[in-house]
């Protein structure tokens, strides 16, 4: 019988972070499904939710979607339920970053997701933050750092294959992602990995087709987890040229932890939380323009000692950060009773 199950009106079903919250709790014993309804229209996709929480058998319901925190939480505890809700990042500022909301909808978009985080922490049994600049006390931190022995490490492959992995929109560099691909000329390659939004895809394709790097650039869509990684490893680098907006500014995703694992150094913009990151193992890693990153990938494809330090660096990197925060750890007690 399932006793968690992780319900979501967004996610699709390949989301790696609810991917690893499942496999987390399955290794400590729990029976755990993740159903997700994206797709479905934001309504549609909302009223699901809310019947599956009502019908689901499960004692634990994780709620990763702000429309959910409230009313979902609501719902479980209407049922004799446990809500968590997972918060991934401050929506306020991710409102920002989001090409496909109107820019006159944004302020009042944060404003409301503001108002949702508030009211599903009032409702909710537990609260599940992704980075301690999210939590206030009695949060449980669940850091999106992946366990090193789930991906392959590569530390040396392709000198001239360049990769990225996440959601493609401009305010995560897909138009800069092109430059860069342009000044490095046709010796080199860039796999995009990801879904790319209807604002974005038509600016990436007249970039790619205006700077003549079509042929370099393979958009693939999203992939399972684990073909994305398997793409990934051996690398010549991982690009994440984020845009200077406040949703970005002290993050770190975790395609940066992902990247340091399987080996491939990760070339990133100049912003602060990823900047702090990248720089224990090369600063040059850490771009400031368009040609700082065609210079640093450049000379990384002709240094193999360099990259070979990097991503022994890198790896174990992680594996520090893995031990000292215990992700499946603290996802197990967010729904220990």
């Amino acid at each position: 019988m399932i006793d968690v199950a992780i319900i979501t009106t967004v996610h699709w079903e390949g989301d790696p972070r609810l991917n690893r919250h499942v496999r987390y709790l399955e290794e400590s014993g729990h029976h755990t499904e993740l159903i997700t309804f994206a797709g479905r229209g934001r309504m549609g996709a909302l009223l699901a939710a809310l019947r599956a929480v009502l019908t689901s058998t499960a004692s634990t319901v994780v709620l990763p979607d702000p429309d959910m925190f409230f009313l979902g939480s609501l719902a479980a505890r209407l049922t004799g339920r446990r809500p968590v809700i997972d918060i991934h990042e401050d929506y306020t500022r991710a409102a920002a970053a989001r090409s496909w909301i109107p820019d006159m909808l944004r302020p009042a978009t944060g404003a409301l997701a503001r108002i949702a985080v508030a009211l599903g922490r009032l409702a909710a049994w537990r609260v599940v933050v992704a980075a301690p600049e999210l939590a206030r006390r009695d949060d449980i931190v669940v850091r999106n750092i992946p366990d090193p022995d789930s991906l392959p490490f590569v530390p040396l492959g392709d000198p001239n294959r360049l990769v990225y992995i996440g959601d493609v929109t401009l305010a995560r560099g897909a138009l800069d992602m092109v430059e860069v691909m342009a000044g490095l000329g046709e010796a080199f390659t860039l796999t995009l990995v990801g879904r790319i939004d209807d604002v974005t895809r038509p600016e990436l394709e007249a970039a790619m087709a205006g700077s003549g790097t079509a042929g370099q650039i393979e958009l693939t869509g999203r992939l399972d987890h684990s073909e994305a990684w398997r793409l990934a490893s051996g690398a010549l680098a991982g690009l994440n040229l984020l845009r200077p907006v406040p949703a970005y500014r002290d993050a770190v995703a975790t395609k940066l932890w992902e990247y340091l694992a399987v080996g491939t150094p990760p070339v990133v913009s100049d912003l602060p939380g990823q900047a702090h990151l990248v720089s224990r193992l090369d600063p040059q890693l850490v771009c400031r323009s368009i040609d700082d990153a065609v210079s640093v990938i450049t000379a990384l494809s002709r240094d193999v000692a360099r990259r070979r330090r990097i991503a022994e660096s890198g790896r174990r990197l992680v594996e520090e950060a893995w031990a000292k925060n215990r992700p499946d750890l603290a996802v197990q007690g967010a729904v220990a009773p």
